[in-house]
């Protein structure tokens, strides 16, 4: 008797265990499928004029979207996230405060992937809220370590950054080294490009 108890609390026990992991990731794929919904959904927002806490895609979340980037080489865009922080990356690529040119970080192995599709010459278009999109095309691509990024200033948007690691088929993440997308923008009506060449370093 007492076997057969304890062989059925065992058993509601393993049940138990069983439905909690299949909670856990319904929950985790309700967030992979939900967060971009919510995260486009600021965007509109922001496109509308909406500011501060209203653009937050959900209430506890710590970033807003900032930017939409498209990349008409590869038919693909990504919203990026204000704040640079590893919560933010999560869900997007992200642009990081304070660095000497428009910076975006974004897992090589979800929304930067596509920076292993794209080459010098190809053009990336840079929205903010509000505005009208922004062409440029890119300059120069390279590997650098991630201490020592170095990049031309242009604060004004003349250039943009868009950085991810590297190797993109790396077994496992967080090594030391970054792959750089230097990117400068286009003039319209000429196609010429506009850029400087002040020293950085992000």
């Amino acid at each position: 008797m007492m076997r057969i108890r304890c062989a059925i609390f065992l058993a509601g026990v393993l049940a138990a265990m069983g439905m909690w992991q299949v909670g856990q990731s319904a929950v985790v794929l309700t967030k992979a499928w939900l967060a971009p919904v919510l995260i486009e959904h600021s965007w509109a927002k922001a496109q509308g004029g909406a500011q501060g806490d209203d653009l937050h895609p959900w209430p506890w979340a710590d970033m807003v979207p900032v930017a939409k980037l498209r990349f008409p080489a590869t038919g693909q865009e990504r919203i990026a996230l204000s704040g640079g922080s590893g919560s933010a990356m999560a869900f997007g690529p992200t642009q990081i405060p304070h660095a000497p040119l428009p910076a975006f970080f974004g897992h090589r192995d979800t929304h930067f992937t596509l920076l292993r599709d794209v080459s010098i010459g190809d053009e990336i278009e840079w929205q903010t809220a509000g505005s009208a999109p922004r062409r440029y095309r890119i300059q120069e691509t390279a590997v650098m370590h991630k201490d020592r990024i170095q990049v031309p200033r242009s604060e004004d948007g003349r250039l943009i950054a868009l950085v991810t690691c590297w190797p993109f088929d790396a077994v496992s993440a967080g090594g030391p080294m970054r792959y750089v997308v230097l990117a400068a923008a286009v003039e319209e009506g000429t196609g010429d490009i506009l850029a400087d060449a002040s020293p950085g370093e992000l």
